[in-house]
C-alpha cells in the first residue's frame, strides 16, 4: 500500500515544474502584449500630435471652430476615430463599392432604379468620411491607395488623346499611387462669396511629395432677410387686403363690421412696424428673430378673424417658425494632382508654387481667353495637364 501511495505522489510533484512554465509563459506573453498596444498608442498619439501642428491644419480647424472647445471635441472624436480598427476596416469595405472607378459603371438597375442598400451605405460611409470625419482621413492620408482616374476634356483634347495620355501618365508615375506620408509642405486657399449667403473658402494642400488635395470649407451666414421680407409683402399684405374686402363687402355699420375694423386697425400699425425693419437690420441673423415674432403676431391676428367667421377652435393656425441656421460644411476632395515634372523635382517647393498653380488653373466657366491661354501655358510648363488619381483602397496592416 505504501508503494502505491508514493507512486501516486510523484505524478504530482512532476506537474508542478510544467504548470510554473506554464504560467510564466502566460505572464510573459501578456507583457508582451501590453507593451506592443503602449509602444502603439504612443507613436500614434506622437504622430497625431505632429499632424496636428502642420500650419495648414491649424488654419483649418481655426477656420472652422470659433470656439475652442468645439475644435477640442472634435479633435479628440477623430483620435478616438483612430484607434478603432473596425472604422477603418468599414471604410475600406466601403470603398469597393464606392470608388470612383466603380462608381463610375453604374449598377444593373440602371439609372432611374433605387440603388442596392450595400452600394447606398457604402456611398453614405465614405461621403461621411469626407465630410464629417475629414480630420481622419487626411491623418491617414498613408494608407490610402490611390489610382489614377483621367480627366477627359473635349474641349481640349479627344478622348483617344486623353487615352494616351493616360497610359504615358501610368508609365511616368504608375496606375497606383500611396502617398509616402501626412506631411503637407505648403497650401493656399482662395474664397468664393455669395453675398449674404455664404463664404467657400477653397484650400489646396501639397504633400511632400508634390500631389495636391483640395478641401472645401463652406460657411453660411445665417441670413434670413429674403424670408421676413417674404412674409411681410406676401402674407401679412395679402391678410390686410382679405380684411380689407370683408369692410368693403359688407355696407351697414354693424358690430360684426366693427370687429373687422377692430382687426384691421391694431393689426396695420403692427405690420407697419416690422415692415419698416425690412433691410434696416445690421445684423443679418435678426432677421429670423424678426420672422418668429412678425409670424406670431399675424397668426394672432388670422385667428382673430378665423373666430370672426365662426371657425371652429380646431381650425386655428399654428405660426410659422424660422428654419434653422444651416450649418457649415466641409468637403474634402477624393482626388489628388500630380504634374509629372513636380513629381520628379527634388525641390518641391523651389520649383512649384501651389499659389501660382490656383492662379492659372481655376474653372473654365470663371476665366477669360486669355487666362485659358495662360492656363495651357502653365500646364506645358510643367510637362502637361496635372495628373488625377482618386481614392480607391485602403492598406492594413497585419498585426
Amino acid at each position: 500500500m505504501r508503494f502505491k501511495k508514493l507512486l501516486f505522489v510523484l505524478p504530482l510533484f512532476s506537474l508542478i515544474p510544467i504548470s510554473t512554465v506554464s504560467c510564466q509563459d502566460n505572464s510573459e506573453t501578456y507583457k508582451n502584449i501590453k507593451q506592443k498596444l503602449y509602444t502603439e498608442e504612443y507613436k500614434l498619439n506622437q504622430n497625431w500630435e505632429k499632424f496636428l501642428n502642420q500650419e495648414v491644419i491649424e488654419k483649418i480647424l481655426n477656420l472652422i471652430y470659433k470656439d475652442s472647445n468645439d475644435k477640442q471635441d472634435f479633435i479628440n472624436n477623430q483620435l478616438k476615430l483612430n484607434k478603432n480598427k473596425n472604422y477603418l476596416n468599414q471604410i475600406k469595405k466601403s470603398l469597393i463599392f464606392s470608388n470612383n472607378i466603380s462608381l463610375s459603371f453604374g449598377h444593373d438597375g440602371g439609372f432611374f432604379s433605387k440603388r442596392p442598400y450595400l452600394l447606398s451605405d457604402s456611398i453614405k460611409n465614405v461621403e461621411e468620411a469626407k465630410t464629417k470625419n475629414w480630420l481622419w482621413f487626411l491623418f491617414n492620408i498613408a494608407k490610402i491607395e490611390f489610382v489614377s482616374f483621367p480627366v477627359f476634356d473635349q474641349f481640349v483634347s479627344s478622348t483617344e488623346e486623353s487615352s494616351l495620355e493616360a497610359k504615358k501618365s501610368g508609365m511616368e508615375l504608375g496606375l497606383f499611387y500611396t502617398p509616402k506620408s501626412n506631411i503637407f509642405i505648403d497650401f493656399t486657399y482662395k474664397i468664393e462669396i455669395e453675398k449674404d449667403y455664404s463664404e467657400t473658402y477653397q484650400f489646396y494642400l501639397l504633400t511632400n511629395e508634390g500631389f495636391i488635395i483640395n478641401l472645401n470649407i463652406t460657411k453660411y451666414i445665417d441670413n434670413y432677410s429674403w424670408e421676413f421680407e417674404n412674409i411681410i409683402n406676401n402674407d401679412g399684405e395679402d391678410f390686410i387686403n382679405q380684411i380689407s374686402n370683408l369692410i368693403n363687402y359688407i355696407d351697414d355699420e354693424s358690430e360684426r363690421k366693427n370687429e373687422l375694423l377692430d382687426i384691421f386697425n391694431r393689426f396695420n400699425p403692427v405690420h407697419d412696424l416690422f415692415k419698416s425693419k425690412i433691410n434696416n437690420l445690421e445684423n443679418l441673423s435678426e432677421y429670423r428673430v424678426e420672422f418668429d415674432n412678425y409670424s406670431s403676431e399675424l397668426t394672432k391676428f388670422k385667428n382673430k378673424l378665423a373666430i370672426w367667421k365662426g371657425s371652429d377652435l380646431s381650425e386655428l393656425y399654428e405660426p410659422t417658425k424660422a428654419e434653422k441656421p444651416k450649418k457649415d460644411e466641409v468637403e474634402l476632395f477624393s482626388y489628388l494632382y500630380i504634374y509629372p515634372k513636380v513629381f520628379f523635382s527634388k525641390d518641391k517647393n523651389s520649383f512649384f508654387d501651389i499659389r501660382q498653380y490656383v492662379k492659372n488653373t481655376i474653372t473654365f466657366s470663371e476665366i477669360t481667353e486669355n487666362n485659358q491661354t495662360n492656363n495651357i501655358i502653365y500646364n506645358d510648363y510643367y510637362g502637361g495637364r496635372p495628373i488625377r488619381y482618386t481614392f480607391f483602397d485602403i492598406k492594413i496592416e497585419e498585426n
